[in-house]
């Protein structure tokens, strides 16, 4: 195909989004809109800050961690709320990309709960004792999951 050849300079549009738009409408492409530098939201239950650069879980989402929190602090939990506090702190440490492996105890623990309760041993509403060293790791991770940043 012949066309009629133009120099880059006169072709080109001086600033960014007139250069965007130019060549949207000759390919029929579409960009993302670029927010203002500096913007905070929240967005899917994650706090996102262009400002820093971080992100974490949502307000709602730390809130509920403080909340579940108060549940286990002694080291007796009903099954019901034990099982909602780590998926919520798994949720938790998706976002922050922090390791599983680091609660490894609390996931065999809460793994024979629900072996007990599958086998009928036990109910979902009861009330179980948590070993130290699984209630200890279990509050340094909700503390972990509801206090720090990513920084991207």
């Amino acid at each position: 195909m012949v066309g009629k050849v133009t120099t880059w300079p006169s072709h080109v549009p001086a600033s960014r989004p007139a250069c965007q738009s130019t060549i949207a409408r000759e390919t029929g492409y579409t960009f993302k809109e670029v927010g203002p530098a500096g913007q905070q939201y929240e967005f899917v239950g994650v706090d996102v800050d262009h400002t820093d650069k971080t992100v974490r879980p949502g307000l709602k989402l730390r809130e509920k961690l403080r909340r579940d929190l108060l549940c286990i602090s002694t080291d007796q939990v009903v099954f019901t709320d034990l099982q909602r506090l780590v998926g919520r702190c798994i949720h938790a440490s998706a976002i922050l990309r922090l390791p599983l492996v680091q609660n490894y105890y609390v996931f065999k623990h809460l793994r024979r709960l629900a072996n007990q309760v599958s086998r009928g041993l036990l109910n979902d509403d009861d009330v179980i004792s948590l070993p130290p060293c699984v209630a200890r790791r279990l509050r340094a991770w909700v503390h972990q999951v509801s206090t720090n940043k990513l920084k991207a």
